[in-house]
Parts: C-alpha cells; sequence; structure tokens
C-alpha cells in the first residue's frame, strides 16, 4: 500500500507569487517554418549570466515530438555557448545554437525537417542582481512539490500529470529511513501524443539505494513510477517542472519558490551563497555561474546536491565558459543545508545561484 499526498495532480497556481527575491519560470511558445531558423526565446546580457531551457520540439500534428535541454551562456555580453543534452523521442532533424544580438542572449533553433515544428519551451535564467521580472505573456510555469512513500518490493506512481504537459522535468529526493540513508536524481520524459512516453534518469549524488525510475502513459496522464526493490520502504519528495503545451495558463505564481543568490567573494575567503533548512529540504538543485570581476570571465553549471542530516554529496555538470579557481562545498551546520564557495584565485568573483528545492 502507497500514501501520497502533496499534488498528485498538476494543478493551477492559486495566487500571484512576483517578488524581487523570487524567480518566475516562463513558458513560451513559437512556431518554426520549416527550412527556418527562428529565434525561440531572449535573455538582456545586461541582467542574465545564463538561462537553462526545457524544450519540447513538435509537428503541428504530433507526429514528431523530442524533447531536449539546452544551457547556455556568455562572455560578458560576448562569446556565447552553450551544452545541449537529455534528448529524448523522435528523431528530427534542428539545429539548436545560443546566439548574441541586440544585447541579448538568444536561443535559436533551425528546422531543417519539411513539415513546420513549434518549439514549446520553459526558461528559468540566472540574474546578476535581484530583480523583480514582468509576467511572462503565457503565465508562469507551474512547479510543483509531492511527497510519496513507496514499501519495500513495490512499485507506486508517485506523480500523474495531464499530457497538457508535453515533457516534465522530475528532481527527486530518495530516503530509506531505516537505514539513515538518501540519494538524489534527476528525470526527463516526454511523450508523443497520448502515445509513446520516454524518459531519461541522470544527475544522480549521494547514498545507493536500489530503485528504479520510470514513465507511462495512462488515458490522459503521464506517470511517474517508482520501483523500490529495497525491503524497506522508502520516501519520495520531488520538485515537477514541467513543459506545457501552447495555450495560456492563467497561472501567476508557483507552489515552489525558486530563489536566485547573489554574492561577491574575495580571494581566499569562503562564503555561504545560499542555505536552506536541513529539516524541510532534503536535496537541492542550483544553477551557478562563478564570474571573475577583473576578466570578466564566467564559468556556470548545474550542481544537484543531498544530505542525510549530517553527510553530504553533489554532482557537478553541464560546466560552460573558462574554468576559474574555485572550490564548492556542502555542509549541514545546526538547522542550515548550506552551499559555500571558497575563492582560490586571484581575483574577486561573483557568484550568481538560482536555488530549485526539493522540500519535505
Amino acid at each position: 500500500m502507497s500514501v501520497i499526498v502533496g499534488h498528485p495532480v498538476a494543478t493551477p497556481c492559486s495566487s500571484a507569487s512576483q517578488a524581487i527575491d523570487t524567480l518566475l519560470p516562463a513558458q513560451n511558445c513559437v512556431l518554426i517554418p520549416a527550412g527556418t531558423t527562428v529565434v525561440v526565446d531572449v535573455a538582456p546580457t545586461a541582467n542574465f549570466r545564463g538561462v537553462k531551457w526545457l524544450i519540447t520540439l513538435a509537428a503541428l500534428d504530433a507526429s514528431l515530438v523530442r524533447s531536449f535541454e539546452v544551457f547556455g551562456t556568455h562572455q560578458n555580453g560576448a562569446s556565447p555557448s552553450h551544452n545541449e543534452y537529455s534528448g529524448l523521442g523522435s528523431i528530427i532533424s534542428y539545429v539548436t545554437d545560443v546566439t548574441i544580438s541586440g544585447g541579448n542572449l538568444q536561443l535559436e533553433i533551425t528546422n531543417n525537417e519539411a513539415v513546420d515544428l513549434v518549439a514549446m519551451t520553459t526558461a528559468i535564467p540566472i540574474p546578476i542582481t535581484p530583480t523583480v521580472l514582468t509576467m511572462p505573456t503565457l503565465g508562469v510555469v507551474p512547479i510543483d512539490d509531492i511527497h510519496a512513500y513507496v514499501p519495500g518490493s513495490s512499485s507506486v506512481v508517485v506523480d500523474s500529470v495531464t499530457t497538457q504537459f508535453r515533457s516534465v522535468k522530475w528532481l527527486i529526493s530518495v530516503t530509506d529511513c531505516t537505514n539513515t540513508l538518501r540519494k538524489v536524481i534527476e528525470v526527463y520524459s516526454s511523450h508523443r501524443e497520448c502515445v509513446v512516453v520516454a524518459n531519461n534518469a541522470y544527475a544522480m549524488a549521494g547514498d545507493y539505494i536500489d530503485i528504479v525510475p520510470s514513465t507511462s502513459l495512462l488515458g490522459e496522464f503521464m506517470q511517474l513510477e517508482i520501483q523500490n526493490n529495497e525491503l524497506d520502504f522508502v520516501t519520495i519528495d520531488i520538485t515537477r517542472i514541467p513543459v506545457t503545451a501552447c495555450y495560456e495558463t492563467n497561472c501567476d505564481c508557483t507552489d515552489v519558490t525558486i530563489k536566485p543568490k547573489n554574492i561577491i567573494i574575495a580571494p581566499t575567503i569562503t562564503q555561504t551563497v545560499d542555505f536552506v533548512s536541513q529539516m524541510g529540504h532534503r536535496a537541492s538543485k542550483w544553477l551557478v555561474a562563478v564570474t571573475d570581476l577583473t576578466t570578466n570571465d564566467t564559468e556556470q553549471y548545474q550542481v544537484f546536491a543531498v544530505h542525510n542530516g549530517g553527510v553530504t554529496a553533489y554532482t557537478q555538470y553541464s560546466l560552460l565558459g573558462p574554468v576559474l579557481s574555485h572550490t564548492l562545498i556542502f555542509d549541514v551546520v545546526g538547522l542550515d543545508f548550506r552551499f559555500r564557495v571558497t575563492n582560490t584565485g586571484a581575483n574577486s568573483i561573483q557568484v550568481d545561484a538560482v536555488r530549485l528545492p526539493i522540500m519535505v
């Protein structure tokens, strides 16, 4: 028997949440005619170090659907770079690029197919300074938290979303309370018109716990299922980030608060970039940009960290830009789960980070 609490099905937001210390993840929908290159999304380089995009590319009749992720950055308004990864679904002939024009970091997609495509995106930017963002045209992507229990030697559907969501990214924390073990994993899943579903699982960190995530379709719902191969029950805590179909959600908030952080660190100094309650957060992901304030070089990456109340573990990936001299520290001190950085270089650095937490 399983117990699921939180949000078993994606629901609209209920109240506005726009402030200088929060981010509103924006959704967008752009038509890319056959044989053309279209700017799908932009972010001013004066305001943002980089952007993480979750993207679903689809033919108008949904005969072709492909989902992937793009992580882009720039060097002081020039020299853009990006990673594209976690692709799944149909084989589509396209080219993704991240460019700069008119002071904007641009996500461009070239459609090499003979049919028109639609690009549906969820964008999470990394701000350089705290700023109040304008409300996205199509509304805010509803990011939710989900919590479930999976008995030993059992398989449980821990989340279910309507197929209005073309793709879903799940940030998952798994806890074996009996043995005080904990791990994190990311799952990215996509479907093609309620017929075919595919998923990737990656970015794992923490203890070994024998669980297997998978996704499936049931009617008009895409389901995330966890197979627990351990003898003991496990608790599952999830942050869900979707890519919606092309329509206005009328959503002006998100249940999970996305926090941007900015701090300047002098040479040889260690400072706390961000912290969360260790009792209320078993894990968190951060999008991180580190900039040398003398050379204006920027190194950008993603980091996914977990703790078990004392011991911490993390994985760092999707690195972009020049390598800057600094070290990462994740620890638990008192009531706090901390993300700290030591500046081991000769120049002061600015660390810009965006927190994507997993709440208990």
